[in-house]
């Protein structure tokens, strides 16, 4: 139905026999209200909503969903007895006395908030893993998670520059989750694993990245939980740079890294949104010494492809959701810290060379994950990149296609 204005809309209105409710916001909207204001007496179809939000009971006939049968006999019933029609529209007319827009806006939004407070806890299923050791037993402080899936020379690099960078001011455990790897990786990580380096944690399949830092994190006995990509190259002091601005203030909990591609420049100098709410890496492709990439401060979010977590409140937040199909479970974790009153810090010399994304089908699911992260965060997202930018003085010009 469209109508150009306000009187057309009325005579509309006023030529029908009776306006059909069919949905929530039929109902609740200025629709159903603008008939009764009008004479028309309305049927509501149960769509299945939440009670609190129907139309009052004797300001309709009500049927149930899904049923012509029912609606056929409800329409029969308003034509041949006056005496119903007669009611229907004496209460609708008092019913619409009483609509507000406030409270119609009102009603939507906590309608939107139960929605959104569902999604954000809905459960997660973990997969089975060995228990854990005890923290108390150990005297390791830093569990290092990396997740693999194929791509074996990478998995090599990676752990050569981890083993290079090892420090006797930290004490740290490799946890390898292996995604069902086909190509050597596996075999490589036993002989690693019979060396006394690292210990392997195995899937028949690949669980994704979510899962398999989950598993690693409930077997890991360190205080801090590093999730790190297996496609990277860690530098010199790059672990204790993570512990020790996590351990400068009891409220940071997550520590992200400075990332660098294979030529220099910055691919991951923290999280930022737009005024649309998109979500970028503030500073990408500028030079790793520009002064605006080598400030330590707090972001929203930071990326996973390396990041220091404080083991206690990750599993105070719940863990990875499961639910993100390798993409934007990170920055839905962040969230969620945060949301509990702990900061998110991004530390510039904590320095890591990131190859970025060389798992088969890594953007399989983009659209979905991001479609998830806005339906449980869009309220709570701030749009800062334009406030990082002023902060900083730096000017972006944006090209015209």
């Amino acid at each position: 139905m469209i109508c150009a204005d306000q009187a057309q809309l009325q005579r509309y209105l006023c030529s029908l026999e009776a306006f059909i409710a069919g949905n929530w916001w039929a109902g609740q909207g200025n629709l159903a209200p603008e008939a009764m204001a009008c004479g028309i007496p309305v049927v509501s179809i149960d769509s299945g909503v939440n009670a609190d939000y129907a139309l009052p009971s004797e300001t309709v006939l009500s049927c149930p969903r899904e049923n012509p049968n029912a609606l056929a006999a409800a329409l029969i019933d308003l034509i041949s007895e006056p005496e119903l029609r007669q009611q229907l529209i004496s209460m609708g007319l008092k019913q619409a006395q009483k609509f507000s827009w406030e409270d119609s806006v009102r009603q939507l939004e906590n309608l939107f908030q139960a929605a959104i407070s569902e999604t954000r806890s809905a459960p997660r299923e973990l997969p089975p893993v060995e228990a854990a050791v005890p923290e108390a037993e150990s005297q390791i402080e830093v569990s290092i998670i990396i997740p693999v899936f194929n791509n074996q020379k990478l998995t090599r690099d990676c752990l050569a520059s981890i083993y290079q960078q090892a420090s006797p001011e930290i004490s740290d455990e490799i946890i390898m989750v292996d995604n069902g790897s086909s190509d050597g990786t596996a075999a490589f990580l036993q002989q690693e694993e019979a060396l006394g380096r690292l210990r392997v944690l195995t899937n028949p399949v690949n669980l994704g990245f979510a899962k398999a830092c989950n598993q690693g994190a409930l077997a890991a006995r360190g205080k801090y939980l590093v999730f790190l990509n297996n496609d990277t190259k860690v530098l010199p002091g790059w672990l204790l740079e993570l512990a020790g601005t996590a351990q400068k203030d009891e409220k940071t909990a997550v520590v992200g890294a400075k990332l660098l591609y294979p030529d220099g420049s910055i691919q991951h100098a923290g999280v930022v949104f737009d005024d649309d709410r998109k979500v970028y890496h503030i500073y990408r492709n500028f030079p790793q010494d520009h002064p605006a990439v080598n400030k330590e401060r707090e972001f929203q979010a930071v990326t996973a492809a390396c990041v220091l977590i404080k083991k206690k409140v990750f599993f105070e937040a719940g863990l990875f959701d499961e639910r993100y199909l390798n993409g934007i479970e990170d920055l839905d974790l962040c969230f969620r810290i945060r949301e509990k009153g702990y900061k998110v810090v991004y530390s510039p010399k904590s320095v890591v060379y990131h190859y970025e994304s060389r798992t088969p089908e890594r953007f399989a699911k983009e659209t979905e994950n991001a479609n998830l992260f806005l339906a449980i965060w869009y309220y709570e997202i701030i749009p800062d990149r334009n406030t990082f930018f002023q902060e900083d003085g730096v000017k972006i010009t944006v090209r015209q296609r």
